[in-house]
């Protein structure tokens, strides 16, 4: 028998919960991928691909679904990396787990022979990255122009009826809060309409999908902290008992710079530039990755040293970072947006060290030079 038509039989048990029409065995070529293992398995059970993971029962080793097929094997070596980490975080291993990541091509490049075990768990029901990038984004495109309203027309309603509160009854103080949030509106509204739009037009994804009981927590981001938390503070009528920013609460010299038109310009060419720049790493991003691929390139945008690949990390997350900083500046400094930031910032820089970490051991033979800082040059 040719070496591509032998075939082998790979004994099946289940990891954790029974499958229901989970078959004992599968009978395939030698020379196939690992992902046919994971269709001829689907097919039987009636689950999606993107619902199973498939563990070699030798050493509990992920084998992957993906068309770049990629083994992560879990042990206590001490020579793994960030990049081991990131596909141990994949595979569902335990944090301080080693990893060791191979390329393979067939079956038998896995380490399987006929008659080895392989143990077979759903993870539950699924649902695409995509789609879960456009709820999280969705909350505040909703919940801002609401709350903004919201309080406009209470404003004009309380006006109507001869109340008022504070500095609301201040033709100047209300028109300069009224433009301060205007602004602000229009920034969060642009920044997440350009996420909407990358999501479908420019981002592809490492991972087809996530749990669905994931999807609150990663919403919860977004629709708490950027939507209610910074509309509810950001919108309201300000008043001397109850300042909306710091600008608000400010006198004097400070207080008529922050409410000027000439720094809520500054904020706005500020902002806009960040978000093409931002735009600009995606764009390089995107083209490392073929559609419908997995693998991953060296980031860099050599056209375009502007961008700051050679700089940082995540230049990516360096814009995102600077558009909201332009977005507290044009709020007037407020607190809640600084909470947004901060919270954001905490989390990029955590995602950025681990994927220096990962880009030093993947592309460290292939030219990679590797950065001082990740995120913020000289901070993080």
């Amino acid at each position: 028998m040719e070496k591509h038509d032998k075939t082998i039989t790979l004994q099946i048990q289940p990891k954790g919960k029974p499958i229901p029409r989970l078959p004992a065995t599968v009978t395939i070529r030698a020379a196939a991928s690992p992902r046919e293992v994971y269709e001829r398995i689907a097919a039987q059970t009636g689950l999606s691909i993107d619902r199973l993971r498939i563990h070699k029962g030798s050493d509990g080793s992920v084998l992957s679904s993906s068309a770049a097929t990629v083994v992560v094997a879990a042990s206590s070596s001490a020579s793994s990396s960030g990049l081991a980490s990131a596909s141990l975080a994949s595979a569902g291993s335990r944090p301080g787990e080693r990893a060791t990541v191979m390329i393979t091509d067939t079956i038998t490049d896995t380490g399987l022979r006929d008659g080895s075990v392989i143990r077979v768990k759903d993870l539950g029901p699924q649902i695409g990255w995509r789609t879960v990038f456009m709820l999280e984004y969705l909350g505040p495109l909703l919940i801002h122009p609401l709350v903004y309203y919201y309080y406009r027309y209470s404003e004009a309603s309380a006006r109507r009826g001869g109340g008022g509160h504070g500095l609301a009854d201040d033709g100047a103080a209300a028109a300069l809060a009224s433009t301060r949030q205007r602004v602000v509106l229009g920034m969060v509204m642009a920044h997440f309409l350009k996420r909407e739009l990358e999501t479908v037009f420019v981002h592809r994804f490492s991972a087809a999908t996530m749990p669905v009981r994931n999807v609150f927590k990663n919403c919860a981001h977004y629709w708490l902290l950027a939507g209610l938390n910074i509309a509810y503070f950001t919108y309201r009528s300000p008043s001397p008992s109850r300042p909306s920013s710091f600008a608000a609460s400010s006198t004097g010299p400070l207080s008529h710079l922050l409410s000027s038109t000439l720094f809520l310009g500054v904020t706005i060419v500020l902002f806009a530039a960040a978000e093409l720049l931002n735009l600009g790493t995606h764009l390089a991003l995107r083209a490392l990755r073929r559609p419908g691929s997995t693998e991953r390139g060296i980031p860099r945008a050599p056209h375009a040293p502007f961008l700051a690949f050679e700089l940082v990390t995540c230049p990516n997350y360096l814009w995102e970072t600077v558009a909201w900083v332009a977005v507290w500046a044009a709020s007037g400094f407020g607190a809640s947006v600084a909470l947004f930031l901060g919270v954001a910032v905490a989390q990029m820089a955590l995602w950025a060290r681990k994927k220096e970490r990962r880009y030093r051991v993947e592309f460290g033979n292939r030219g990679y030079r590797p950065k001082r800082w990740a995120l913020l040059p000289g901070v993080v």
